[in-house]
């Protein structure tokens, strides 16, 4: 079994929170260090110090990284990354990953770079569903009414009551009647634009477990300054 080679107190300690997401969250992290790339691209610039207009997105972070909210991406690289590669470097195998390019900017700039395969890369790896889109899943789940983990609850057509049985092909969209996403139980990337409902249900779901998330790993922190901050704007942020 993997395990990360530090505990997840120690990470969030040392390292923050990764918020709003992985890209962003390193170049506040760089940014705070000093870094030029990093420091021009939370103002909009290139390399270059010139306007950017493809980084003018990442302007809205700035609050983000003049907070004292510690912030950056070592909580995904820590958790999961790390264990990883060294299973790599120990046993000298290479991961097929379900990654799709259509769930970040970060992977579809990878995938359209190297494709499902990239075997002549410094870490080869394969990832034979990068064109597929999270509509493709949901749509193969339901034609071959594979199992899915419980917390997804029922593979549904928009608008179908669950349990309902249908009488016609599925044309679709479909969703999950439950989480439609199952990541990291803390992670809070993106929640300022959900209205923190995953941490809703996770209350609902495990009081002592949220309990222990907003108190002993103080997430209530991050959670009330993105509230204050981001959350009643974040459909002008998105």
């Amino acid at each position: 079994m993997l395990k990360p080679t530090m505990g997840l107190k120690d990470i969030i300690r040392q390292y923050g929170w990764c918020f709003p997401g992985k890209d962003a969250a390193q170049t506040i992290w760089y940014a705070r260090q000093g870094k030029e790339w990093a420091l021009n691209k939370l103002h909009g610039l290139d390399r270059n110090g010139k306007k950017s207009e493809y980084r003018q997105g990442y302007t809205k972070w700035l609050p983000l990284y003049e907070s004292d909210i510690l912030i950056s991406h070592y909580y995904c690289v820590k958790q999961n990354e790390e264990p990883i590669a060294l299973y790599e470097k120990q046993t000298g195998r290479h991961p097929i990953l379900a990654l799709m390019a259509e769930e970040s900017a970060r992977r579809k700039e990878a995938y359209l770079r190297t494709g499902c395969n990239s075997f002549e890369s410094e870490r080869p790896l394969s990832k034979p569903m990068g064109f597929w889109r999270a509509q493709d899943v949901l749509r193969y789940t339901v034609e071959k009414q594979l199992e899915i983990a419980e917390p997804y609850g029922e593979v549904v057509e928009v608008g179908q009551v669950p349990g309902q049985i249908g009488f016609f092909p599925s044309c679709g969209p479909f969703k999950c009647t439950g989480e439609q996403r199952i990541g990291c139980l803390f992670c809070p990337v993106g929640c300022h634009l959900t209205s923190f409902e995953k941490f809703v249900r996770l209350k609902a779901y495990n009081p002592k477990l949220y309990d222990f998330c907003m108190e002993e790993l103080g997430e209530k922190k991050l959670l009330s300054w993105i509230e204050k901050n981001y959350r009643r704007g974040y459909k002008q942020i998105a």
